[in-house]
C-alpha cells in the first residue's frame, strides 16, 4: 500500500505530465524546424 499522500500527488502529477509531453514534443517539432530553415539558408548561400 502506498502512502496516501504518495496517491493524492499522482493524479495531478499524471495530469501534469500530459502538458510537459506536449510542451516538449511541440519544442522539438520547432527545433526541428529551425534545424531545417538554417540548413536550407546554408545550402542556398553555398550555390
Amino acid at each position: 500500500m502506498l502512502d496516501p499522500r504518495v496517491e493524492a500527488g499522482r493524479i495531478p502529477l499524471e495530469a501534469g505530465h500530459d502538458i510537459y509531453v506536449a510542451i516538449g514534443a511541440s519544442a522539438v517539432v520547432v527545433g526541428v524546424i529551425i534545424i531545417i530553415k538554417l540548413r536550407e539558408k546554408r545550402l542556398k548561400e553555398e550555390n
